[in-house]
């Protein structure tokens, strides 16, 4: 785990291939379009009302406002959630097909908010997001279905570790901050998916939740760096979150590389959800048609 936190503090822009870049740029354009048309779905209206209540100076955008009908500022944390929440609230958003992780539902609200508040140029904004989208994929890769298997919702888990690091990129915190920024994140992470049972509406918070701490822990470690400490044992949060027995540690990079990331990436980045379905029920929706 701590080779993937210096790994992904360290890559830059152009470490990252092309056809990585062209990857991620369509990810978060889809995740935007998930955003828009989620706004002024009851869980997104609801988070952003709750967005508005935690106050905070005008650091960042929140879509669709406390009414669905226009963007209003408010601070970078309570953005990231209610963004995310809308992002996710149709269930169209892109999902790691192994770890079965939302990514960009996380990591693009954090990178979003970070970047407004920060005023971080587009090539850093997507340079984090990038990162994240990888970091989550390849966290939820490790541990194929095992957090699902064991009532976990992988994105909750693996997402806000990875929106802790597109945040304390875009904070400009070094590796060792940024890794314990992770470790303070991971300490909080999880969602349960209870909802799957019970028919409730709890899933579609949990990307917002998971955005929400990930500014926090960036935050919390960059305002006493190296006093709060959070260190992170390599493949300690898949053995531990996914209660998995023998986690795909092959998939976590042991140093930065850009040849790794390009052999690697179209293994583990979330794949668009090609249908306007949810991927459990995409197979039927396909066949239907």
């Amino acid at each position: 785990m701590p080779d993937l936190i210096t790994w992904a503090a360290g890559l830059t822009w152009a470490d990252i291939p092309d056809h990585v870049r062209t990857a991620a740029r369509h990810r978060l354009l889809d995740g935007l379009g998930c955003l828009i048309a989620g706004v002024r779905r009851t869980e997104a209206l609801a988070a952003a009302r709750v967005a508005l209540s935690l106050g905070g100076p005008p650091e960042s955008t929140l879509l669709g406002g406390a009414d669905g009908e226009g963007p209003v500022r408010v601070g970078a944390a309570a953005a990231a959630f209610g963004n995310a929440v809308a992002m996710h609230a149709l269930d169209f958003d892109d999902t790691q097909a192994t770890g079965l992780v939302h990514a960009t539902a996380v990591t693009a609200p954090v990178a979003l908010a970070l970047a407004e508040q920060t005023g971080a140029s587009g090539e850093e904004m997507l340079a984090a997001y990038t990162v994240g989208l990888v970091v989550a994929c390849r966290l939820g890769a490790a541990v194929p279905h095992a957090f699902h298997a064991r009532g976990v919702h992988a994105t909750s888990a693996c997402g806000t570790i990875a929106g802790a690091v597109v945040a304390a990129r875009l904070l400009g915190l070094d590796a060792a901050t940024t890794a314990h920024a992770a470790g303070i994140a991971a300490s909080g992470s999880s969602g349960l998916l209870e909802f799957l049972h019970t028919g409730g509406s709890t899933e579609q918070p949990h990307p917002g939740f998971a955005a929400h701490a990930a500014v926090v822990a960036a935050r919390l470690a960059a305002a006493a760096p190296g006093r709060i400490r959070a260190p992170l044992a390599h493949g300690r949060v898949p053995r531990c979150g996914g209660g998995h027995d023998d986690p795909r540690l092959d998939v976590l990079p042991r140093a930065p590389a850009r040849a790794d990331l390009g052999e690697r990436a179209d293994a583990v980045l979330a794949a668009l959800a090609a249908l306007p379905t949810a991927p459990d029920v995409k197979e039927l929706v396909t066949c239907l048609a």
